[in-house]
This record gives structure tokens, C-alpha cells and sequence, in this order.
């Protein structure tokens, strides 16, 4: 039987985008290598997102599921319930794929020894209304690829590790990355770029707000290194968790705005730095914002 690739859609609110997001997926010619289905989780919209998922139904790689406003982790994890695939990509309702670069990101990982969890990364381009967010490259460096979720692509094995992802949660990109850097997996780099990522006024992961709104969104999302902590303390090395906890630390000084504990903090790498510096004052967060796209993808 041919291999298959599970794309995983948690969406709410999406009519605006979700017909583009579905085409971009559809649109994947390369049947000969593998194939796709692509399971669509309406997470209770107030809108006409169901219907159009639907609508899309007579392609019999699409199946279209509701969920009751459980919130975005809680459809992926029963996208992933009601997938069948050897490998599984994330792929949001307002967002695009593009389709050809697919193969690159699935055929990297069948060299990985059978029973290694393993992950590819591609990079991402944003595309936006707004010129200060739009055409940039996560990462600039060709030679890495992305960690946030909509850039993973991982096979069974990986997902067995990460599945199910705790609900507590308002995303799964952090959840994910903290197994790929934490565990003993194989990590593959794609060059290409494999997702365009929109940005507008509805992401739930939001730049055009306040420093105090932003500064609780990132808090939300680290959640999920507490909870990572506690699941995998007997499991990880005293160096790994050391590690993870100068993490957790650091985190905790960006949020009470501790700039000077934050840049003093010793084996939390330069460029970590910088990066939760700018998000620690609520005048670094403007310099930041306001040259993103000098900053961004670093």
C-alpha cells in the first residue's frame, strides 16, 4: 500500500479563507509518491465554515468532523483521532500550503530508521494587508527550517510521542517543539518554503495588539513547558533539565519584565536572549514591532 500524509486542519470562524486553504492542500498532483487525506475539524463556528468544509467533501480526501467549541488544541487531537496517515502535517483555516514542496517534506523522513521519531522543517513565508508583516521569511538562514507547527511535518512515531496534546493549551507549536528539542529525534531541514502564513486581524497568535496583550499571550503559551517539566522530570537527563529549567526561568523574567536577570542569565544562548529581551519592555516590544521584518526569521 502506498504511504500516506494526514493533513490536520483545527479551524473556527475560517469561512473568509478556508476555500484557498483547501485548495492549496487539494491541489497536490504527486499521487505516485503518496497519498493525502485531509481531516477538517470545525471547532463550533458561528459562521459558514462547516458548510464550505463540506462543500468539499465530494473529494473523497476530505473528511469533515465538528467539535464543540473545545478550542484549536482539542480539534487537532481528534483530527489526529480520525486520521490514518504514516506521516502528519498541521495546517491552519486561513493559511496555505504549498503543495509541491509536500514531497520534499514527507520524503526526507522515509530514510529515517523505521521506529525513530523524526520531523521535517520547511520555512515559511507570511503574506498580509499590512506591509509591516508581509513577505517575511521564517528562517532567513536557508539552512534551517521552521518549528512552528504549521513547518512540522512528522511521522508516526514523533506523533505518538506528542498526541495527545494537552488542552490546557491555547496552541500546539510549543508543545511540539519542546519533544523535537527534548527527545532523541531526527530532525530533517527543508530549504524550501512550504507554508504561507497569513496574517490579519483574527490570528489567534495576534501582532497588532498591546505590549501588556502580547506579553500574556506568550505567558499562555509557555504554559506548556511547565507541563512538559512535570510530564518528562524522571524522563530527561539532569543536563536536559537543567536546560529546560533555565528555560522555564527565563520565561518567568521575560513576563515580570526582569531585563537585567534576563540578559545575565547564564547557559541561555545570546541569541535566546536578544530574543525574549525584546519582548520583556514595553519599548523593546515597539522597536521590535515596528522593524519586524528586520527582525524576524533571525
Amino acid at each position: 500500500m502506498r504511504l500516506k500524509l494526514s493533513v490536520l486542519m483545527a479551524v473556527k470562524n475560517e469561512e473568509k479563507y478556508l476555500s484557498n486553504a483547501l485548495k492549496s492542500v487539494l491541489s497536490f498532483d504527486h499521487q505516485d509518491e503518496f497519498c493525502i487525506e485531509v481531516i477538517v475539524v470545525d471547532d463550533g463556528s458561528s459562521d459558514n465554515t462547516y458548510g464550505i468544509a463540506s462543500s468539499f467533501t465530494q473529494d473523497p480526501r476530505v473528511k469533515v468532523f465538528k467539535n464543540q467549541s473545545q478550542g484549536k488544541v482539542s480539534a487537532f487531537n481528534y483530527a489526529y483521532c480520525q486520521s490514518s496517515g504514516d506521516y502528519f502535517i498541521f495546517l491552519a483555516g486561513d493559511d496555505e500550503l504549498v503543495s509541491e514542496v509536500l514531497v520534499d517534506r514527507v520524503k526526507v523522513l522515509q530514510s529515517v530508521t523505521k521506529g525513530k521519531p523524526s520531523v521535517s522543517r520547511c520555512r515559511i513565508r507570511t503574506f498580509s494587508l499590512n506591509p509591516r508583516f508581509d513577505g517575511v521569511i521564517y528562517p532567513k538562514d536557508e539552512g534551517k527550517g521552521s518549528d512552528s507547527g504549521g513547518a512540522i511535518c512528522m511521522n508516526k512515531d514523533f506523533a505518538n510521542l506528542v498526541f495527545p496534546i494537552p488542552e490546557c493549551l491555547p496552541n500546539e507549536d510549543t508543545w511540539i517543539s519542546l519533544h523535537s528539542l527534548y527527545f532523541d529525534v531526527s530532525i530533517r531541514n527543508i530549504s524550501s518554503i512550504g507554508l504561507n502564513y497569513r496574517i490579519h486581524e483574527q490570528n489567534s497568535h495576534r501582532r497588532d495588539v498591546s505590549f501588556e496583550v502580547y506579553n500574556d499571550i506568550l505567558r499562555r503559551r509557555e504554559l506548556a513547558s511547565l507541563l512538559f517539566f512535570n510530564k518528562y522530570y524522571n524522563v530527561l537527563s539532569s543536563n536536559k533539565r537543567s536546560s529546560l529549567l533555565t528555560s522555564i526561568s527565563s520565561e518567568i523574567d521575560r513576563a515580570q519584565g526582569e531585563l537585567v536577570s534576563l540578559l545575565f542569565k547564564r547557559k541561555l544562548p545570546f541569541r535566546r536572549k536578544v530574543s525574549l529581551a525584546f519582548y520583556c519592555k514595553s519599548y523593546l516590544f515597539s522597536l521590535r514591532m515596528y522593524f519586524n521584518k528586520l527582525f524576524s526569521g533571525l
